[in-house]
């Protein structure tokens, strides 16, 4: 079992752009493979490496299925680290978050708030989709030494951040929602 990088434990290609069929195919064949029950009756070492081999397969496959988690990780894997506090520079973007923020607060407030929080996840799910798609294709060209689309990339991972988290709040508001 190859473990240099989450793609090859999980037997994929070095690229941004996964097939999510074939990842979750090879995720369970190799849990299969590790399962600490198939053990059961071997030493506690063997015990242990499996359960050691089952965790890194199971934060292989969470890192690799999250477009988010998956971004951060490739960059890292072009010698790059996104820093904690970091932030997207572009203004409007910075202002139409503020905007998406304060239109999640009114719908708090409002009579039959269900078709707005339908209407505002629609728009935040395509604005992800969209850095999504930027990012395949950023990736597609990247190296380490090029700052342009390296600071291209940090900018959409950015972006993805907040409408990933915006998209995180309409889904809890609207479970609160549901429940009342």
């Amino acid at each position: 079992m190859n473990l240099n990088n989450h793609y090859q434990l999980l037997g994929l290609e070095l690229d941004y752009q996964i097939d999510k069929k074939v990842l979750t195919e090879n995720y369970r064949q190799l849990q299969r493979s590790v399962h600490p029950d198939n053990y059961a009756n071997q030493s506690d070492r063997d015990k242990r490496l499996s359960v050691q081999k089952s965790s890194q397969i199971n934060d292989a496959f969470q890192t690799i299925k999250d477009p988010l988690k998956r971004a951060i990780y490739h960059l890292s894997l072009l010698g790059i680290t996104l820093q904690d506090n970091a932030t997207t520079s572009d203004g409007a973007f910075l202002m139409a978050q503020m905007e998406s923020r304060e239109q999640l607060e009114k719908i708090k407030s409002i009579d039959n708030p269900e078709l707005e929080i339908e209407k505002l996840l629609k728009s935040v799910n395509t604005k992800i989709d969209a850095e999504i798609s930027s990012l395949i294709e950023l990736f597609k060209i990247a190296s380490e030494t090029d700052k342009k689309i390296i600071s291209s990339i940090k900018d959409a991972i950015l972006k993805l951040q907040f409408h990933t988290k915006l998209r995180t709040e309409c889904e809890l508001l609207e479970e609160e929602l549901l429940n009342f």
